[in-house]
């Protein structure tokens, strides 16, 4: 064989060799590149001005749980001791991939004020929530449905006082939960993708692309795939400015959701700062959305033979 053929079989296995460890790199370690726990809670709803009770939510069989904030004028002495009759809509909120639920008090504070009450919970293996697995996309929805459960079954919140709404990667948690409710008032997103196979070309542009990626993929967060089954009303908000995840993943996920739905770009927001640097249009948008489908959904429980009247 001549050197030049030895040379070129060489520099092929190199080549094969770096593909297959790129792929088995993204197989082995995408949920650890998605997923960023942090521990520390730096800041309780309390220091904004807001009551707040803490609430711990069992998961699967009990061993792991949930933390979270159940955040509201009239908080119970003891959350979850009685029925709650309260008639304020209730937001169940959901945060993205590096945050803990002490990092999104703007979103629970522009809720609260809008005379909601909010419960947000960190994902098993943020902040003060224990589980026996590191965090994944599959347990992130797990622990969304519990914390669903717990509102609707401990608190026993009727359905139809219930909006979810999720930032970021808690946009795709918000979406995932709200095709298992469509009993839920209605579904707000804000800074959310459209999946992660296309964050993954967004974000890494060509590198990621000559790699089999949607074979790759187990953390699929396939929101565009799902919004168009919804039957609840969708907000959708995010920053025209947004460097992270671009606005054009918010415009693709409204044209493929189904009515009722509506969608607010803000200039000059970034991806998290979407309720302060458009604040007026912000509050003015979240409070229309559910004033509208607070009472049509209450309308509807109220008449609908099949369903339970209100607390």
């Amino acid at each position: 064989m001549t050197s030049w053929k030895r040379r070129a079989l060489i520099i092929g296995g190199m080549v094969a060799a770096a593909y297959a460890c790129a792929c088995a790199y993204i197989w082995t370690n995408q949920v650890q590149i998605i997923f960023l726990p942090e521990a520390a809670i730096s800041i309780t709803p309390d220091r904004i001005g807001m009551e707040y009770k803490e609430v711990r939510i069992p998961v699967g069989d009990g061993t792991d749980q949930l933390h979270g904030f159940w955040v509201g004028d009239g908080v119970e002495d003891e959350v979850g001791d009685a029925p709650d009759s309260t008639e304020a809509p209730v937001v169940l909120f959901f945060h993205g991939q590096d945050t803990t639920i002490g990092k999104n008090l703007e979103h629970t504070h522009s809720m609260y004020g809008l005379g909601c009450r909010v419960l947000l919970i960190d994902y098993r293996g943020f902040g003060q929530s224990f589980g026996t697995h590191e965090p994944s996309e599959s347990m992130a929805y797990e622990d969304a449905q519990a914390a669903w459960s717990y509102l609707t079954e401990v608190k026993h919140i009727d359905p139809s006082r219930l909006f979810i709404m999720g930032h970021s990667l808690g946009g795709a948690v918000a979406i995932e939960l709200a095709t298992r409710c469509p009993d839920a008032a209605g579904l707000i997103v804000e800074s959310t993708f459209t999946s992660m196979l296309d964050m993954s070309g967004s974000r890494h542009g060509g590198l990621l692309q000559l790699l089999p990626m949607d074979r790759l993929l187990h953390q699929r967060f396939d929101s565009i795939g799902k919004i168009g089954t919804l039957e609840v009303p969708v907000l959708l908000i995010h920053g025209k400015d947004d460097a992270r995840i671009d606005c054009v993943m918010s415009e693709r996920l409204y044209t493929a959701a189904r009515e009722p739905k509506d969608i607010l770009l803000i200039s000059g927001a970034d991806h998290a700062n979407c309720g302060f640097r458009g604040r007026v249009e912000y509050r003015k948008k979240l409070k229309k959305f559910l004033d509208q489908y607070y009472a049509d959904k209450v309308l509807i429980s109220q008449t609908r033979p099949d369903r339970k009247p209100n607390d």
